[in-house]
């Protein structure tokens, strides 16, 4: 994938979006206590498109850039989750698609690195998405597919997991397994995040606000500078006691012996 800002920050000047919160940040916890945890930049985006007061198509996509000390001398890597909907799609009746902002394009979810799936990034994702296709309950759901491998392959019990806390089930269309995909079932019909399986998300995945997280940073830094001027001035005493004792081994004896006696220490 090639190194490209996030487009919320390269002026692209195209269709308007519909005000949803542009840029915030996923911060996931360490795995164990020689990990560290790793943020997540993310830019969302809701483009639709509206004809007499209804809205006859829709895209909504979280773009996300991984931020690690791995990544600090490289282009972070980069991912993306996306839906659709529109308003005609299925035999002319409404449709909504959990994995594509193109209507028309099939697809599943891949958290890219490697290393950061299994951390709740995709169950955060998808519960967003799963939120924002509920807007129309009556659309049917277009198929996820998946080819034999990930269907039947080593993944695949974590992979229908993922799938099926938020209500997709899926079934072999083709013999031996050559592809599965997702029963049909209605946008209402999908199921967020339970309040405990949210709860246990919130364990991986803290999301925080761009602006807080920026002003967090500035006041830690401040504070730091602050203790490294306190530090300079013990060091720049030191030295100067250090000076004077080297220039007058005596005086600078007797004065330590003078403070110790009168002071008690």
């Amino acid at each position: 994938m090639g190194h490209q800002m996030l487009p919320a920050l390269c002026g692209d000047e195209g269709e308007q979006d519909s005000g949803v919160p542009g840029l915030f940040l996923l911060q996931l916890q360490p795995l164990d206590d020689d990990d560290y945890s790793p943020l997540l930049l993310v830019e969302c985006r809701e483009y639709r498109t509206v004809e007499e007061a209804e809205v006859v198509q829709a895209s909504l996509t979280f773009h996300y850039r991984v931020h690690s000390p791995e990544s600090s001398q490289e282009p972070p890597t980069e991912g993306e989750f996306s839906a659709s909907y529109c308003c005609h799609h299925h035999c002319g009746k409404p449709a909504v698609r959990l994995t594509s902002s193109d209507i028309d394009s099939s697809g599943y979810c891949v958290v890219d690195p490697d290393w950061v799936a299994g951390r709740g990034v995709g169950t955060f994702f998808m519960n967003e998405i799963v939120q924002w296709v509920q807007q129309w309950p009556n659309a049917t759901v277009m198929p996820v597919l998946l080819d034999r491998l990930d269907a039947l392959g080593s993944g695949a019990r974590r992979r229908n997991r993922f799938y099926e806390q938020f209500g997709l089930r899926f079934e072999v269309r083709r013999p031996q397994g050559r592809e599965a995909a997702s029963a049909p079932i209605s946008a209402g019909e999908l199921k967020p995040l339970s309040d405990r399986a949210a709860e246990r998300l919130a364990t991986q995945v803290t999301r925080l606000e761009l602006e807080a997280y920026l002003s967090h940073q500035v006041d830690q830094q401040a504070r730091m500078a602050a203790q490294i001027r306190e530090l300079r001035s013990q060091l720049k005493a030191h030295d100067e006691s250090h000076e004077r004792a080297n220039a007058s081994p005596l005086r600078w004896a007797l004065a330590i012996l003078w403070s110790r006696l009168w002071y008690g220490n």
